[in-house]
């Protein structure tokens, strides 16, 4: 699973919608303040909606910071607006099979015959792309005399391959009472009948549709709301046109909902189920929980009981309805955010670790943006071999960074004044048993620390010691080069404090970083996606070299780079807010539409 791609409206300084593309390296460039920071912190404010931390006041940014909440983040701080974010996703093997567990889990949904429960076609690629798409805005609530203020999820979309799979939409309404809806389109190859679905017809059929075309054709609508119950109609009449038509068939699953549910719309001629359940669900919103199922209740408790739902074939169906609808809703949403939350954050200065510094053992993720969880995991007792291959790049002198220093680790154990070893050591008691006198220094908690070893005069420092780019550099290194995250890595400006030579290596460093330590075996082992915000000119002509090698078949061995493994994004701020400009890069390292005022002007203009 890797990001490629976001679309971001009126958040901070963006305000027109802008497509940002990202590749596994992508690079950000332009002016201070144009909003290139931006971009990462959408990313960021999207999961603390989806985890629903993101309250009028503040909105804690993956615990890093606090940026205020939806009037301090929406464009030119205009609350009639909605702020509108969409993460796009390409899919591997081994998420699909992750994404489609239910598969396996439970053979009970084998009742229901669609591509989504019943396909082994699944396990072909088939289903290449994710995407979740949200709308916060301002909601202004009035009960009698009272008045509040708050953001509100009015929609939530997910997307397969670039076709509508599902919506979660939230009704404006003044009271404290809203109605959410959940629409299927059931037009969608995976909710198809089985028998019927074929490879070609998926690709033909899902990749030319236009998303928003024909919406109410193929969709069947849950009201979700909290309040009144509809009129039970024993018979029911669903209208379909179009899609329905030609294939003369329903999806089996619609199918299922229409016999199983027990709230339907007194509009014959409109195909909505309308199912009450408990507002909270869907409390903010839009915005389910991720962290508990959504128990849609497709019978009214009164009605059950006087129905044949005390059948227990009845009953089975009801349960295996309810979970595949649970999985089909939040499985996408969860992916996305399982993805997004373990994001690495790199800021710009990072944190030099001082000479007693005690590492936390275990990393946190606020402490990656100062860099000091990176001196944690270099301390952590499963880094799995990542010190060496850190090493390797610091110290070698042929085509990486010669710095001239390895990191070392230690392991100590410190006696507390009050114990017995230490009152031993003291002269204070006497422990003749030797066997006692072991276990007591066995029992005492061992700390990891490190130092620096300067191999130039063979002596051991400390980070403080050393030049301030080498501290600076190492928590990009490591962040780059661990297999501890499959995600997005952002990392500010990494060359600060480095000098061009180790500036243009980093390059490299990157693409060893996307490739994996596998090089040119064979497909990349990382599905890791470096952001990175810079300002340096040497590492991208680093990159650009590295393209054109490859085409010329002359890169050296694990590094090669394809164009399409490179975005490089020119930022710049117009009169509706930042603008994101994405300079193609030709097979032969050259940018295929021109630099927008030039490509490094400044330096033109002092050389000529």
């Amino acid at each position: 699973m890797r990001l490629i791609r976001l679309e971001i409206e009126n958040f901070k300084s963006i305000g027109k919608r802008q497509s940002i593309e990202l590749r596994p390296i992508t690079l950000l460039f332009g002016p201070n303040s144009v909003g290139k920071s931006t971009v990462l912190q959408a990313v960021q404010y999207f999961c603390e909606v989806l985890n629903g931390n993101f309250g009028k006041n503040s909105a804690s940014i993956n615990g890093y910071q606090s940026l205020g909440g939806f009037t301090s983040l929406v464009h030119r701080q205009d609350i009639g607006k909605a702020i509108k974010i969409k993460v796009i996703f390409s899919l591997n093997e081994h998420y699909r099979s992750d994404f489609f567990g239910i598969n396996e889990s439970s053979e009970r949904c084998e009742t229901i015959p669609i591509n989504y429960v019943n396909g082994n076609k699944l396990s072909e690629g088939k289903i290449f792309e994710l995407a979740v798409e949200l709308e916060v805005c301002w909601r202004t609530t009035t009960v009698g005399p009272f008045t509040s203020n708050k953001p509100w999820v009015a929609y939530l979309k997910v997307e397969l391959n670039g076709k509508l799979f599902y919506e979660i939409s939230s009704v404006h309404s003044h009271s404290i009472y809203s109605t959410s809806k959940i629409k299927f389109n059931f037009g969608h190859w995976l909710l198809k009948k089985l028998e019927k679905s074929t490879i070609a017809e998926f690709q033909q059929d899902d990749l030319t549709s236009d998303t928003e075309s024909n919406l109410d054709d193929n969709i069947v609508k849950f009201d979700i709301s909290s309040g009144q119950s509809k009129k039970w109609r024993e018979n029911v009449k669903f209208r379909y046109k179009s899609y329905f038509k030609e294939q003369e068939e329903l999806s089996p699953l619609a199918l299922e909902i229409q016999e199983l549910s027990g709230l339907l719309d007194e509009k014959e001629e409109i195909e909505i189920s309308n199912i009450g359940v408990n507002s909270q669900i869907f409390a903010n919103g839009s915005a389910p929980n991720l962290s508990e199922n959504v128990e849609l209740p497709l019978e009214i408790p009164e009605i059950i009981s006087s129905r044949e739902s005390h059948d227990e074939n009845r009953k089975e169906r009801h349960r295996n309805l309810r979970e595949l609808l649970n999985e089909l809703i939040l499985s996408p949403v969860r992916a996305a955010y399982g993805y997004l939350s373990e994001t690495v954050h790199i800021g710009s200065i990072r944190e030099i670790p001082g000479k007693n510094y005690k590492s936390l053992g275990q990393p946190k993720v606020s402490n990656w943006k100062n860099g000091l969880a990176a001196w944690d995991m270099i301390c952590s007792k499963n880094d799995l071999g990542l010190t060496d291959l850190v090493n390797n790049w610091l110290d070698e002198d042929v085509g990486k960074f010669d710095t001239g220093y390895r990191i070392e680790k230690f392991d100590a154990k410190q006696i507390p004044d009050d114990s017995e070893l230490a009152k031993f050591l003291t002269g204070e008691i006497d422990i003749l048993n030797l066997e006692k006198l072991r276990a007591l220094y066995m029992s005492l908690p061992t700390q990891t620390g490190f130092r620096l070893r300067d191999t130039k005069h063979n002596i051991l420092v400390d980070a403080v010691d050393v030049g301030t780019g080498v501290s600076q550099m190492i928590p990009v290194v490591v962040a780059v080069l661990s297999d501890n995250f499959p995600g997005l890595v952002a990392i500010e400006q990494p060359e600060l404090h480095v000098h061009p030579k180790i500036q243009v290596v980093m390059g490299d460093m990157f693409i060893r970083g996307i490739i994996g330590e596998n090089g040119d075996a064979g497909p990349y082992t990382s599905h890791k996606t470096l952001l990175i915000e810079t300002h340096s000119e040497h590492i991208m002509l680093r990159l650009l070299r590295r393209v054109r090698e490859h085409s010329e078949s002359m890169a050296p061995s694990g590094f090669a780079l394809k164009p399409d493994d490179l975005s490089v994004v020119y930022v710049e701020y117009g009169v509706a807010g930042a603008r994101f400009q994405r300079i193609c890069v030709t097979s032969e390292g050259d940018f295929k539409n021109r630099w927008p005022q030039g490509f490094f002007r400044e330096r033109a203009e002092e050389l000529f």
